[in-house]
């Protein structure tokens, strides 16, 4: 419960709203077959890149902007970064109660905002193994993902994708894979994140991972990783539901949380 308490005291860091059209809208709203291989990715490769009217659509912050949502992000990105580099951590993941806590859209936006940070490279990684929707927040046009790397079909270094910035790359998953916690526990994944988290000094992995309350996925990945974010989702995310997040996080550190859509005061654009 201390845990819980401690957590909710940041929840307010990462809300914003921006008007649209003249209405304030809420925009804030991570046993293997294969055997893990040399990445082969190399930084230089070019990056895909969104226009501002893409951008706009599917809610994303580039990193760049100064609206208030960009600032609202890079605000949780400096406390994140400061507290992981604090506990020498490296790998993140991104939880959350349920669906519709905004919990993707999140680590797609806090992804952007840690690659401009130019002491750090940002690796987003979809194992959201039950309904995998980073390339379809990001409208990514690419053939395989993720579930061919677990069937040993293909080699991980064929699936990065650099997005908008050299510094920012993506393994998406396309379609649900099959035993999701039984993968998610397996050696292979664990010599995975090892892999991913050691190939740049500089990386910070971030894993958008399931629900916590569909299944045991989440349950069964923790233990490899360094740290845990928490997404809440207000108006949608339960007291109840939200109490038991924490209480199967367990050992893991949480580093923060984010809550979307609150109705409270928010930042605003400093010119």
């Amino acid at each position: 419960m201390e845990k819980f308490e401690r957590s909710l005291d940041l929840a307010r860091i990462g809300t914003v709203r921006e008007p649209v059209d003249g209405a304030e809208v809420e925009l804030l709203r991570i046993e293997s077959k294969a055997a893990v291989r040399p990445l082969g990715w190399k930084r230089l490769r070019a990056p895909i890149l969104l226009d501002e009217a893409a951008q706009r659509r599917l809610r994303l912050c580039g990193g760049t902007g100064r609206d208030a949502a960009s600032e609202a992000y890079r605000v949780v990105r400096t406390h994140l970064l400061q507290r992981m580099a604090r506990k020498g951590f490296r790998t993140l993941a991104i939880v959350s109660a349920a669906p519709d806590d905004g919990k993707t859209l999140s680590a797609v936006n806090l992804a952007f905002s840690i690659a401009q940070d130019t002491r750090y490279t940002a690796l987003l990684v979809d194992l959201d193994l039950r309904g995998p929707s980073v390339h379809t927040t990001l409208e990514l046009d690419v053939a395989q993902g993720l579930e061919r790397y677990f069937d040993g079909s293909v080699d991980l270094g064929s699936l990065l994708v650099t997005v908008m910035n050299e510094r920012m790359a993506v393994l998406p998953c396309l379609h649900p894979v099959d035993s999701p916690s039984e993968v998610l526990a397996s050696a292979g994944t664990q010599a995975l994140v090892g892999e991913l988290a050691s190939r740049y000094r500089d990386r910070i992995v971030l894993f958008d991972l399931s629900p916590m309350l569909v299944g045991d996925d989440v349950i069964s990945f923790l233990p490899y990783v360094d740290a845990a974010l928490v997404v809440v989702g207000e108006g949608v995310t339960r007291k109840g539901d939200l109490k038991r997040v924490f209480e199967l996080i367990g050992e893991t550190p949480v580093v923060g949380t984010i809550l979307n859509r609150s109705r409270e005061a928010t930042l605003k654009t400093y010119r």
